[in-house]
């Protein structure tokens, strides 16, 4: 069938509105009316039905939980039909098989591809697309997300920082570190946030404008990530911390269960299976949708190279004026007096943190592509290359 489309007229909004399926799109009611009454239903459609966030109503008639009607589907492109619209067509019916067909054309070639239809019904918004590679469709459907883990991610709290948080070493009266989101740093990041006062204080909470969230996470050591940026970068949180609607956090149970998500939310393949759903915001509904198995562990190199890292990286920030893990220089020419050899060894100490941290980001790459079972050379496909290349080089 070939269901109408577009917005419908206002007096027939009522009727619409009964059912399930319906947002904004008139041709969603038409397929559900079908649906209810044929076993095995073929149509041609807008292709914003298939991708649309807000038409994810419309796409749990065939991968909702108990549904498994999707059969196949093809995307035409624009100038197929007299509209000026994208054209897709969907095949569905019952069926008790977890795959569904891809049909496509280049040139005078048609191809079908077999898709796991359950990786669809994982992907955030139940996104129904071709453009998907199906090892990343087959991550989503072989692992449970994110959300079902003890790990998750969790929103902290909302106050108005220009009147909340300071500089560390601002002022007499302070609360607790405040983790905000940071720049781009993998692995570990040093606040120099702190609160006036602590977040539960009365005069943090008579602010109208101030909520409070997971209050029995905060304090708590774990893994954070900003929500703001194109690539997701994950820190070490330690203990003591208060956290944000712009810095999220998880919490693991356990220390080597810390380093495992660590490593995973800074790898390149979970900056690419992001890129699939995911724009610059980085909310805990999207970082949540991940594929995750709490049973993965990093080998002993990988964790060591890891460890080794994050040990020297918060080294080298001791000798920063500004973190408030400054000591002083334990070099000794710099003790000395002597400001050129102090910074000749800095600069060398920097290069060394620097090529640790190429390393490391290939083992870690190496043990996620592992874990998602990803294919040898995916980093080059079409469409995947772009995200790998995009990640900024990290200068320590």
């Amino acid at each position: 069938m070939n269901p109408p489309f577009g917005e419908p007229p206002e007096k027939i909004l009522p009727l619409l509105r009964t059912f399930s399926s319906f947002s904004d799109n008139i041709a969603a009611p038409f397929a559900e009316r079908f649906l209810s009454r044929s076993t095995f239903v073929g149509m041609v459609l807008d292709r914003a039905l298939l991708i649309r966030k807000t038409h994810e109503p419309f796409r749990r008639l065939f991968l909702g939980q108990g549904a498994n009607k999707l059969r196949g589907f093809a995307n035409f492109g624009w100038g197929v039909l007299d509209a000026n619209v994208e054209v897709a067509a969907l095949i569905a019916g019952d069926t008790t098989t977890d795959a569904s067909y891809l049909f496509s054309k280049s040139g005078e070639a048609e191809t079908l591809k077999w898709l796991p239809t359950s990786g669809f019904a994982a992907l955030p918004n139940m996104v129904i697309s071709g453009d998907v590679p199906d090892f990343v469709a087959n991550a989503f459907a072989s692992n449970s997300p994110l959300a079902d883990s003890i790990a998750c991610a969790r929103v902290g709290h909302q106050w108005k920082s220009e009147r909340y948080l300071r500089l560390w070493w601002e002022g007499a009266k302070v609360g607790p570190f405040v983790y905000n989101g940071a720049p781009f740093a993998p692995y570990i990041f040093i606040t120099r946030n702190r609160l006036v006062c602590d977040p539960a204080s009365p005069e943090v909470e008579c602010e109208p404008s101030t909520v409070l969230r997971n209050t029995a996470y905060h304090y708590k050591a774990g893994v954070a990530y900003g929500k703001r940026g194109v690539h997701l970068d994950a820190h070490i949180l330690p203990g003591g911390h208060t956290f944000t609607v712009e810095g999220l956090a998880c919490f693991p149970l356990t220390e080597s269960a810390k380093w495992v998500l660590l490593a995973y939310l800074n790898s390149t393949p979970v900056s690419a299976l992001l890129s699939f759903y995911c724009g610059q915001h980085k909310h805990v509904g999207y970082v949540n949708s991940l594929p995750f198995a709490e049973q993965w562990e990093l080998t002993a190199d990988a964790l060591e190279a890891l460890q080794r890292y994050v040990d020297d990286k918060r080294r080298l920030l001791t000798v920063d004026e500004t973190s408030p893990v400054f000591i002083t220089s334990t070099d000794e020419s710099l003790r000395c007096g002597d400001l050129s050899k102090g910074f000749d060894s800095l600069s060398k100490s920097l290069a060394k943190v620097s090529h640790k941290f190429g390393e490391l980001q290939m083992a870690v790459d190496r043990e996620v592509s592992r874990w998602l079972k990803f294919p040898d050379g995916w980093e080059l496909l079409h469409g995947l290359k772009e995200t790998v290349d995009s990640v900024p080089e990290h200068n320590p």
